[in-house]
């Protein structure tokens, strides 16, 4: 099989690698991978439509939301290119350009992988209300840490809460960047010990 496998900002590629990683070592897949335009709409489509009609893929891993990987998909799904779709079925219920993307991106797609139960039900009522097959649903879990290498550590002997945490967008400068980090941290951990405080009153 040749597989599509476009990649896109780094907050999704990242998600992407574990599969590709995987789907290197398995010699009976020929990944064409190439990276896509970031914040393009437009010319990511382009270059996704180019490289199927030199390439002649015959299918594609489409991940996540981003605005060009959106293009991308928009591309295979127009040029008869089916796709899997990993990260269907997440909302946060505040209508991003991202959420409306990655919807999109669900109902193009032929293979719908989703991290929980709830994106799963989500994807189900998505592609049922327009008459679209629901029977392609799997519930997948998250790629996030399957490839996460702790580096040697002291792990407390009581109990503690692990914070994982992602950086604001790059187009900070790197001074706007460390400022926004160090607020939310506050805030974090300001929050932590308000609940503390008032778990203790309870």
């Amino acid at each position: 099989m040749k597989l599509l496998f476009p990649a896109g900002y780094r907050s999704e590629s990242v998600l992407a690698e574990p599969v590709k990683k995987r789907l290197r070592d398995n010699n009976k897949v020929s990944l064409i991978e190439y990276d896509l335009i970031h914040g393009d709409f437009s010319g990511s489509y382009e270059l996704t439509e180019d490289i199927i009609h030199r390439r002649n893929p015959d299918f594609a891993y489409i991940n996540a939301d981003r605005i060009e990987m959106a293009g991308a998909a928009a591309a295979c799904f127009n040029l008869g290119i089916p796709f899997s779709h990993t990260y269907a079925g997440i909302g946060n219920n505040i209508g991003t350009t991202d959420d409306v993307n990655r919807h999109c991106m669900t109902l193009w797609s032929k293979i719908q992988f989703c991290e929980s139960e709830i994106a799963a039900n989500r994807v189900r009522n998505l592609r049922s209300s327009v008459g679209l097959s629901t029977d392609q649903i799997y519930i997948v879990g998250i790629t996030h840490l399957d490839d996460v290498n702790l580096q040697p550590c002291t792990i407390p002997e009581k109990p503690y809460d692990l914070i994982t945490y992602n950086p604001p967008a790059t187009n900070l400068t790197s001074i706007e960047q460390e400022r926004v980090i160090k607020e939310e941290l506050e805030f974090i951990f300001s929050d932590r010990k308000s609940t503390r405080l008032n778990s203790s009153h309870a």
